[in-house]
């Protein structure tokens, strides 16, 4: 049995584990791209805000591997508790679910290499608040990506923008009703 602080020695087979248990989570298919826009790398901190479908928290903890961190936000105390449960099933070490707004993330400024937003934006009564605080997570050249609804992608990239983002890619990738964004401070 794997020690908690040697995550990323994990077997394959228990990887993939993880992983078919989290494809009954529920998750839309745009989401998949927001890992490889945001590129996590190893020894990084991800910060996955309004995390519902676990499976980036996860995924992006097997990217960064053992020198890394992930910080899932959750919006209630029951998919807190689920996401722990799951994290600490699979032994995973670094990972961290906390109960939050993500409006008002118990987080110090600059702490963020990627920070991923899928889905927080529309279930939220102020979307401007959750993206200004996604702002302040992310550390000097942090990188920010992020899922909306494709007729909302143009505002808010040029949201981003005001708010001192650069864009990554030229334009949004549109999948389905989805749009991502990808933009670095």
């Amino acid at each position: 049995m794997p020690r908690p602080d040697d995550t990323m020695s994990l077997p394959l087979g228990h990887i993939r584990a993880v992983l078919a248990q989290l494809a009954t989570e529920p998750a839309d298919e745009a989401a998949a791209g927001l890992l490889d826009l945001a590129a996590p790398r190893p020894g990084e901190t991800v910060v996955d805000l309004g995390c519902r479908s676990l499976g980036h928290s996860f995924r992006a903890m097997q990217l960064v591997g053992a020198a890394g961190r992930v910080r899932g936000i959750v919006q209630s105390r029951a998919d807190q508790e689920h996401a722990n449960a799951l994290r600490d099933r699979w032994i995973f070490a670094d990972l961290a679910f906390e109960h939050a707004d993500p409006e008002a993330v118990p987080l110090d400024d600059e702490v963020a290499d990627v920070v991923l937003v899928n889905g927080a934006l529309e279930h939220t009564d102020e979307p401007i608040r959750v993206l200004e605080e996604a702002c302040r997570l992310l550390a000097p050249k942090g990188r920010l990506a992020l899922a909306v609804e494709a007729a909302e992608a143009a505002r808010m990239g040029a949201l981003l923008e005001v708010l001192g983002l650069e864009p990554r890619t030229a334009r949004p990738i549109r999948h389905g009703h989805r749009a991502l964004l990808a933009l670095e401070r």
